[in-house]
């Protein structure tokens, strides 16, 4: 149903809400219609309020977060190192012991190894 065009000096043609009311009244109505409009606004904007509250709370919160973990990496990398640093140590200088360092053990069976031929290392069925 298409509205017919306003014509200019000519009332509004009225519609349900408004049949039989006086011009006082359609303004009271419309009046009221605009304060519970600007109500629900001010509704509106304490709520976006408070999500912008809880918005920089959880910014400020996972800032404090990231500057946590990033001490706690910091802590983590710096055991890790000395743990490795140690263990190479161990692996290399094993003052209680008159045998060479393991790591030497290991690169030197480890070059036998590849230096014996294949016969050697695959076994030989008995017939």
């Amino acid at each position: 149903m298409s509205r017919p065009a306003r014509v200019l000096g000519r009332p509004d043609s009225e519609d349900e809400d408004t049949r039989g009311m006086s011009a006082q009244q359609i303004y009271d109505m419309r009046q009221q219609k605009l304060d519970e409009q600007d109500n629900d606004l001010d509704q509106i904007l304490a709520s976006v309020r408070r999500q912008k509250e809880v918005g920089i709370a959880i910014g400020a919160e996972t800032d404090d977060q990231l500057k946590l973990l990033g001490r706690l990496d910091g802590s983590v990398e710096r055991e890790e190192h000395s743990k490795l640093h140690s263990s190479v140590h161990n692996l290399l200088h094993d003052p209680h012991s008159r045998r060479p360092p393991l790591a030497v053990r290991l690169l030197f069976r480890l070059s036998l190894f590849c230096t014996l031929p294949s016969s050697k290392l695959t076994p030989q069925m008995p017939e």
